[in-house]
């Protein structure tokens, strides 16, 4: 047996994650799956296709770079790739990896060669894999039940019991003879099914709770919503609980021993030890403005001239969002480098 082949990867830009697109109704196009085995058991695993994200790789001694963007010739809200060598480049955003190395390769060098998209794209490479998920605090995961397998795209803690506003899944069966993704989210007194049908909305459904909202659907009578949405699933609510260690909202930033969990468990290592960074929340509390400039209130943190690491600056994202921050500018770094 052959050894498969493995090309070297460089990670030139990690690129930035869109929730509304990467945990929104077209999750599956905004990420790859790996399976593994782990103890005799499938396993999969999520990656995000992030926007902005490059990498390179060398074949026949000349670079190729692969860069995502949003939008390809079936939707703007799906992920495109774009590739590039030298003075070379495809001659339109593709939808796949695989087509945008393959095309522009077959234009430089007259070969049918195809080469697998993910894997040239280091979607294999454990390192670059590790970066590019460093600064989530959830990956997306999936759960079957019997004929249907349900993704969860997000979950949120409640300050009550049970799930919270945020939390969304999806799942692909067929309505009225034709294929369509059911995609499923709880807000503040309402959950809703949005039924997609070739990456367009067709129908849409809305109740008090899961259980209420899927009667309204006539179908799939025999389970309860809670069940159909994946409420009752024993991993999401391991994970549920597992999340509400590590999330606090703003009248709870007094309680030091939480906010330091999630300080640790976002931050720590990814920070100069020396920071004060409870610092940040005592202060913003005191003044009673909602809104702060991000870079400017960090700045004030640490020694003068000190430079923020891209991956240091996404843990601090990550830690604001887990303490009940938003950001209100939704620009990314290459259109504005301010953040309030």
């Amino acid at each position: 047996m052959s050894k498969r082949w493995k090309p070297s990867v460089t990670l030139i830009a990690t690129g930035i994650i869109i929730p509304d697109l990467h945990f929104g109704p077209f999750l599956r196009n905004w990420w790859h799956v790996r399976s593994l085995q782990e103890n005799g058991m499938k396993v999969e695993q999520y990656y995000p296709f992030r926007i902005g994200m490059k990498t390179q790789v060398e074949l026949k001694n000349r670079p190729f770079i692969i860069r995502i963007v949003q939008g390809n010739k079936h939707n703007n809200l799906l992920p495109g790739f774009f590739c590039e060598s030298l003075s070379e480049s495809n001659e339109e955003v593709e939808n796949d990896p695989t087509s945008a190395i393959s095309n522009l390769y077959k234009k430089i060098f007259q070969t049918e060669t195809r080469f697998s998209g993910t894997l040239v794209m280091g979607m294999d490479d454990n390192d670059i894999l590790s970066e590019i998920v460093s600064d989530l605090s959830f990956l997306p995961f999936s759960i079957n039940m019997q004929k249907i397998n349900i993704t969860i795209h997000s979950i949120s803690a409640s300050t009550n019991k049970g799930v919270g506003s945020g939390f969304a899944s999806s799942f692909i069966y067929t309505r009225s003879k034709e294929r369509a993704l059911f995609f499923q989210t709880v807000n503040e007194n309402e959950s809703s099914i949005y039924i997609y049908k070739e990456n367009q909305l067709s129908e849409e459904f809305h109740g008090s709770d899961p259980n209420s909202v899927w009667k309204k659907m006539g179908m799939l009578k025999e389970w309860l919503g809670e069940t159909l949405f994946g409420l009752d699933n024993s991993n999401v609510k391991k994970k549920l609980e597992q999340l509400k260690k590590f999330v606090c909202f703003y009248n709870e930033w007094h309680d030091y021993s939480k906010m330091e969990q999630i300080f640790r468990y976002h931050l720590q290592k990814r920070t100069c030890s020396q920071v004060d960074w409870y610092l940040l929340f005592r202060e913003w509390k005191e003044n009673n403005c909602p809104i702060i400039e991000l870079h400017s209130q960090l700045a004030s943190l640490y020694p003068n001239g000190y430079i923020f690491s891209e991956r240091e600056m996404r843990a601090w994202r990550a830690m604001l969002r887990a303490t009940g921050c938003i950001n209100i500018i939704p620009f990314d770094k290459e259109e504005s480098e301010v953040s309030f």
